[in-house]
């Protein structure tokens, strides 16, 4: 409030009537009536109640616009991944411990391949990550972090050929281009080349700027493309002559970005059409200064090779012609944690939309990351702590986009959005029903921004479900536009219950809903050892939205030849997802997640 404002004169006019105490923490002309406020002011408690509800206090006229770094918590560094982290930072003290950890993750997640899933509801998700360091140049050390994790798969690939997978770091460019990289074969002349059978890929972009100014380009389809493969749909170039495939891919991606390369290039379209929002982006820094970083020996990368391959062959990752064949579920407790979750933290739209749509996808990431921690413990029961590591995590990446994506005086302006619509709510549960003006005048005694409150009213009308709804009663007499009611709504107790209805997991019976959800799934093999209270597969169909996968035939029967031995029906194909030759399926289409 300006303090040499009218109204600013009528609130020192109401402390001299009311007998209020407050402080004088700002400058002011009104020098009387401010000592004798002072002089009253015997009990700090009631002087700061005082000025929280008026906010006449100078250092609470604009919000302070400094804040910290975000803070990883150290329950991140969860066992195999903690491990590297820590060998890496261990070698060198200028490598953020978090960065390692994110980069080997990515890693992690490329050679488990698509055979370990978990179902929630209708939705399957595999173990994939598009993940994005993002520092500044020379202090984010951002190559330095990623040097451990290529070390580690060059080993693998030597020590352990049978589960090693695909590397490119070579850059981005077109739909093309990553197809080519997992191929289902293709015609070249009159020479048919052989398709790719191995669809797990491992990107390392160090400069993904060049990605961005890749899909800004007109006509480009990289965007796509790199949706279709976190979806896990077939990828499909649209040309007409002699198109080349790329289906049930397995990519997983790491990419180097700077924050004002981020700002300057990330557009809003990528915001709104959930490119940017299936990246978890991670601000991380230079841990300290260390002017002779020592070397890693080779004893120690092909320990922590070794333990990566036998992670991978508990997955059955040699086995990657095979898709879904060992399903994961979370615990008792972990569903609860989960559940709370969903409804309440992950509901959150702290930081206003840009923030809220770059982190719309928290609830499926941490499921993913929860399912690694869990394979990296060897068990297909992803646990409590498997699911508190994978949330900080999740917790670092929100605080991240929030730091970078977001300004401090907007978090404070959105906080003060938040509280103001709370005390609406708050207050339309005790009278029922009431107008604009009366909200002003009685729940705010007619101190409140109309800005503010315009803001705190949009929130609660666009929230979903609805926090509260309005009415338009048309007037008794005379022209106008009539009065605009405010109230709770009526079925607020039935919305709730049908948004918590998306919260719930696959229930443990095999009976589908409709023909489009018909999924016979052969049990786990009992070589993998899976936890003994687990059932059949749920059924699968189409709900989250993404594209449809379908392979061409000609894909499908080149396929079907050379893996004879292992192939599945075209009709279990079209799903991106492999059945063994003796189940059946009658879905049309559906998509994996």
């Amino acid at each position: 409030m300006n303090i040499d404002s009218p109204d600013y004169r009528h609130h020192l006019a109401a402390l001299d009537r009311e007998i209020v105490a407050t402080s004088a923490l700002s400058k002011t002309p009104h020098t009387s009536a401010f000592d004798k406020q002072v002089d009253a002011a015997q009990d700090s408690q009631i002087a700061a109640m005082f000025c929280d509800q008026y906010k006449i206090a100078g250092e609470e006229a604009e919000a302070d616009p400094h804040r910290n770094a975000p803070r990883a918590h150290e329950g991140c560094l969860y066992g195999l991944v903690g491990d590297v982290a820590r060998t890496a930072c261990t070698a060198n003290k200028e490598v953020n411990p978090f960065a390692a950890a994110l980069a080997f993750m990515t890693v992690l997640a490329a050679g488990l391949g698509r055979g370990c899933y978990l179902s929630v509801g209708d939705d399957w998700h595999h173990p994939r990550l598009f993940a994005l360091h993002i520092g500044r140049s020379g202090r984010g050390r951002k190559g330095t972090s990623t040097k451990l994790a290529t070390r580690i798969v060059r080993v693998l690939e030597e020590r352990h050929p049978s589960v090693a997978f695909q590397i490119h770091n070579g850059g981005l460019s077109s739909r093309e281009g990553l197809v080519m990289k997992i191929h289902d074969g293709y015609k070249d002349g009159k020479t048919d080349v052989e398709p790719v059978h191995d669809k797990r890929l491992w990107i390392l972009e160090s400069e993904f700027a060049n990605t961005l100014h890749q899909t800004a380009r007109e006509g480009n389809t990289l965007s796509a493309a790199l949706r279709d493969a976190w979806d896990g749909t077939c990828i499909k170039p649209a040309v007409k002559t002699a198109p080349v495939y790329a289906s049930h891919p397995h990519i997983n991606l790491l990419g180097h970005i700077t924050p004002t390369e981020m700002l300057g290039m990330m557009k809003a379209r990528e915001i709104g059409n959930g490119f940017a929002n299936r990246f978890m982006m991670i601000w991380a820094e230079q841990g300290a200064l260390d002017p002779f970083p020592s070397y890693t020996s080779k004893e120690v990368i092909e320990s922590l090779a070794d333990r990566l391959a036998d992670v991978l062959r508990f997955a059955k990752a040699d086995r990657f012609v095979e898709r879904d064949h060992t399903r994961l579920q979370l615990d008792p407790e972990a569903k609860t944690r989960y559940a709370t979750l969903y409804r309440g933290e992950f509901q959150d739209r702290k930081g206003g939309e840009n923030v809220t749509g770059l982190l719309v996808r928290r609830a499926p990431y941490l499921l993913r990351l929860a399912m690694l921690f869990a394979l990296t413990d060897k068990t297909t029961t992803i646990g409590l702590p498997h699911l508190e590591a994978a949330l900080h995590w999740v917790r670092y990446w929100s605080e991240s986009v929030r730091f970078i994506f977001a300004s401090a005086a907007q978090e404070a302006a959105y906080e003060k959005t938040q509280d103001t619509a709370q005390r609406i709510v708050a207050f339309l549960g005790q009278v029922g029903s009431t107008t604009r003006t009366a909200l002003t005048r009685e729940c705010f005694k007619g101190r409140v921004n109309k800005v503010v409150l315009d803001a705190a009213i949009d929130e609660l009308l666009k929230a979903n479900p609805p926090a509260i709804e309005v009415e338009v009663q048309a007037r008794k007499e005379g022209p106008g536009s009539g009065t605009k009611i405010y109230r709770l709504p009526t079925a607020n107790a039935a919305n709730a219950a049908k948004s918590g209805a998306g919260v719930g997991f696959s229930p443990e019976v095999g009976t589908p809903r409709t023909l489009r959800n018909v999924r016979n799934v052969a049990p786990p093999p009992a070589t993998i050892a899976p936890d003994p209270t687990a059932t059949s597969a749920p059924d699968f169909a189409d709900s989250a939205g993404f594209a449809a996968a379908k392979n061409t035939e000609k894909s499908e029967e080149r396929s079907q030849s050379s893996l004879s031995s292992q192939g599945s029906p075209p009709s279990q194909r079209s799903h991106g997802v492999s059945e063994p030759a003796e189940a059946t399926a009658t879905t049309e289409d559906a998509e994996v997640f």
